[in-house]
């Protein structure tokens, strides 16, 4: 074989060559065009099916937003192209108190930690306000890579109905730990009440015998005196306890006022503490007990009026007891006042408030139970408040307590309105 025929089939080998290499650059490259197609076509089913969804979704990949769908924007005013401005950061749409929270969420992953991928945090919506969402995150393949999706689902009414969940249980124990306390109450307070009886009548004979000068007539006076408080203490728990068979009539709220006012008065005065008054002439009237009433109002005055002592000892611009009865619109039955679906009734919301000592948080469950209190040795026995929560709770009402320590306290007495009364509608 010469040397032109060898060169002819080295050239026939090599043009054979080419073409395979060609065709198979030509299968790569529809081979990719395919996947291209195939993953293009696959984003475009993610984003529409992202932004049909209800739930306000984000995908981060390569610390770029790479999707930020309709609800996502409708919640947080948020758009794609906001998202990726340099000024925007995850916890521009965080609550401030929550932040901490995802800082160190966020600080923890990066370590490797492994956390749950739900969890919960108060966000702020377009118009700053406070909502609860649960964010839900996923890292799904995308692009040859992993991106980041988070699922954003606004809890806020969920949040809502377990807290008035747990309001109307705390109140179902606090109804059935009251009802235990006050069968234990009668049985101990007619166990005391009979040698009491004794004692102050043995003493009151004594004192009688005995001359004024003599050492023994002061220790007579005083056991007389702490009798009668044991026995005071035990009308109260009885009237705590026992169930009340008091007949009911048409009660105004500011003839209750003046009632207890002249037994009160006085003793303002001497303390400087001045009254700021506002029960209207024309409210209309309860049905209740004047008498159950007036022991309501002066115990909440008397809170109010050692709250104001403790804090201003002398007298003070800010020694002053505002009392104030309104018409309102209320939830019925009113206890437990959480209690779904409950009818609109007409209203009295007295209020008793003073700028004193305030009452501390962890304080405020235990308000109403008897033998509680904050107050010094001597200076109270923690029935007023407990005796007070069953009378208004025996006038088909509720008590409702505001309080911010160093601040104020305010106690809201709840009232329903006689029955066949129709106000022409709720008073500023």
């Amino acid at each position: 074989m010469d040397d032109t025929e060898k060169t002819e089939q080295q050239l026939l080998a090599e043009i054979h060559r080419l073409r395979q290499q060609v065709a198979q650059l030509q299968a790569a490259e529809l081979e990719r065009k395919l996947a291209e197609t195939t993953l293009r076509e696959s984003e475009e089913k993610y984003r529409t099916l992202i932004e049909q969804s209800d739930e306000a979704i984000f995908l981060i990949y390569g610390n770029h937003f790479e999707i930020v769908n309709r609800k996502f924007e409708e919640l947080f005013g948020v758009t794609e192209a906001i998202a990726n401005s340099p000024d925007f950061v995850f916890t521009n749409i965080v609550a401030p108190k929550s932040r901490r929270l995802v800082l160190e969420r966020a600080r923890k992953e990066s370590e490797g930690e492994k956390l749950s991928p739900r969890y919960e945090f108060t966000a702020l919506d377009k118009a700053g306000r406070e909502i609860e969402v649960e964010l839900s995150v996923s890292y799904p393949a995308y692009r040859g890579g992993l991106a980041t999706q988070g699922v954003l689902r606004d809890i806020s009414e969920r949040k809502k109905a377990e807290a008035e969940r747990a309001m109307l249980q705390a109140q179902m124990f606090q109804i059935a730990k009251l009802a235990s306390v006050g069968e234990l109450a009668a049985g101990v307070a007619h166990e005391i009440n009979n040698p009491i009886f004794v004692i102050r009548e043995y003493a009151d004979l004594m004192l009688e015998d005995t001359p004024s000068t003599h050492p023994s007539y002061g220790m007579l006076q005083t056991i007389i005196h702490q009798s009668d408080r044991i026995a005071s203490i035990v009308r109260n728990l009885l009237t705590f306890a026992r169930p009340d068979d008091t007949r009911f009539s048409s009660v105004q709220l500011g003839h209750v006022w003046q009632l207890v006012h002249n037994l009160i008065g006085q003793s303002l005065l001497k303390h400087n503490i001045q009254l700021q008054v506002d029960i209207p002439d024309n409210l209309p009237s309860i049905k209740g007990s004047s008498q159950q009433l007036q022991q309501v109002l002066l115990n909440l005055v008397l809170n109010a009026k050692d709250a104001l002592n403790e804090k201003y000892p002398e007298s003070n611009p800010n020694k002053y007891i505002t009392i104030s009865a309104r018409m309102s619109q209320d939830s019925w039955p009113a206890v437990p006042a959480s209690a779904p679906g409950a009818p609109l009734r007409p209203v009295v919301r007295l209020t008793v408030r003073d700028e004193g000592t305030g009452i501390a948080p962890e304080h405020l469950e235990q308000l109403f139970t008897p033998f509680f209190t904050t107050k010094r040795p001597n200076r109270g026995t923690g029935l007023g408040l407990s005796i007070s929560h069953k009378i208004v709770e025996n006038h088909q009402g509720r008590i409702e307590v505001n309080s911010e320590p160093g601040v104020f306290t305010e106690f809201v007495v709840i009232l329903p309105v006689s029955s066949g009364q129709t106000p022409e509608g709720d008073q500023p």
